[in-house]
């Protein structure tokens, strides 16, 4: 089981890198939706052109890369309105970026305990009690299907909004999935 990291590829998220790029480049920044989607661009003032989409392309971006939660925080914490304006000071800009990713780095801390307990290989504390709840003896799974079990919650359980709830569920469904 790899530990999640709360940096997130920055290949998958140009939009976020692009905001991160223009804050480093100049004292303010401004984005619209274009054609070939966001446009996003350093200025030296806040005054950015008609139909300014800044702050919600922001947060649109922060919940693609950190998920929800973390966005929300950073929202909050940062005094971000998802509406149309002015450009943001790149300053506000990086700091909401920094915030998302710090909720992001708790929660996947977080996570990564109730992930542990949920692991087949290791014999999680909540693997045993939903094994149990499923009519399945842990103790009789080979190693190779705890693995494969741990591969398959792994693979499903990606998200950062996931709760212990749903990985319950989840974990009931491959254990009833993999008897038959």
């Amino acid at each position: 089981m790899t530990r999640p990291t709360a940096e997130p590829n920055t290949d998958r998220h140009p939009v976020l890198e692009a905001f991160r790029r223009a804050a480093r480049a100049a004292p303010c920044v401004w984005a619209r939706r274009g054609e070939r989607g966001a446009v996003v661009v350093g200025a030296e003032r806040r005054e950015g052109g008609a139909g300014d989409e800044t702050s919600a392309l922001l947060m649109e971006a922060l919940r693609q890369a950190y998920g929800a939660a973390a966005a929300a925080v950073a929202q909050r914490e940062i005094g971000l309105d998802e509406g149309f304006g002015p450009a943001l000071e790149s300053r506000r800009v990086l700091q909401a970026i920094a915030c998302a990713e710090a909720a992001r780095a708790l929660d996947d801390g977080r996570l990564f305990g109730v992930r542990l307990s949920y692991s087949a290989t290791l014999g999680g504390c909540e693997f045993v009690a939903e094994c149990r709840r499923c009519g399945v003896d842990p103790a009789g799974l080979s190693d190779e299907r705890c693995q494969a079990i741990d591969a398959e919650m792994a693979r499903l359980w990606c998200g950062p909004d996931l709760v212990a709830e749903d990985a319950a569920a989840l974990l009931c469904s491959l254990l009833r999935r993999r008897a038959h």
